[in-house]
């Protein structure tokens, strides 16, 4: 567990010195020799960020090496949540969650590449959406471990965030005392997409921003989530209202 939690400590090191370098904001993306030496990092650790943030859609690399093309992420965090409720600024009794879809199915190639997938392996894709009132204003898609959560009752996964399932049904032997899974994630303002005008009613023009990312338990990736939301029906908690 140790290892995961530096792993991200140092990604997060890099990311810092990448954004205040303007390689985020349009400037070249410093040499690896010069990242290590200003981050006090070695060149293999380096490296190994670099590729993760390529899986992540924070960088491209190409002959020339690495460059950004993708939507700048407003800041990273690394802030473990049980469940996107607890990032809101008021998450009280008018916020519900309700299940959509829990299903089997066969993962595309980036979540084989995530989850580290061998042929023929399945995951469960979930999708929750969370409402105030009747207003719809996010939703949530994971991509689990099928072994993790094939005997889930679909009355969990509605009871429960999907981190807590997972945790709830890890086998005996491995079940944690307390939260064990640890997350990666990075927040961005993209435009809404067919799935944002269907779930949360957007229109087009309009941005939302996407939390994408994964959890591990120990060395091992157990899932891949993204999250949606409306910025203009939305506060988190520490970071204020989110930029436009």
């Amino acid at each position: 567990m140790e290892k995961w939690i530096t792993q991200l400590k140092n990604d997060q090191i890099v990311y810092d010195y990448l954004k205040q370098s303007g390689a985020l904001s349009g400037e070249a993306v410093p040499a690896l020799e010069q990242i290590a030496e200003q981050t006090g990092l070695d060149a293999d650790t380096v490296l190994a960020t670099l590729e993760r943030y390529c899986q992540q859609r924070l960088l491209q690399k190409d002959e020339q090496g690495w460059y950004r093309q993708y939507p700048q992420p407003l800041y990273i965090h690394y802030k473990s949540f049980r469940a996107f409720r607890q990032l809101l600024e008021s998450a009280d009794s008018s916020v519900s969650v309700e299940l959509i879809t829990a299903v089997p199915m066969e993962p595309d190639s980036y979540t084989s590449e995530v989850l580290h997938l061998k042929k023929g392996e399945k995951i469960i894709h979930i999708l929750r959406l969370y409402t105030r009132g009747s207003v719809p204003f996010a939703y949530e898609e994971y991509d689990v471990l099928y072994d993790l959560l094939k005997n889930t009752p679909k009355a969990d996964l509605d009871k429960y965030s999907i981190l807590q399932a997972i945790e709830k049904n890890l086998p005996l032997a491995e079940r944690p005392a307390q939260d064990s899974i640890v997350q990666s994630q990075y927040f961005n303002m993209m435009p809404a997409d067919e799935g944002d005008r269907k779930y949360l009613q957007m229109e087009d023009g309009e941005s939302v921003i996407r939390i994408i990312g994964r959890g591990y338990f120990g060395e091992k990736p157990v899932c891949s989530f993204q999250i949606r939301f409306n910025p203009a029906l939305v506060f988190l908690k520490h970071q204020g209202r989110v930029p436009e």
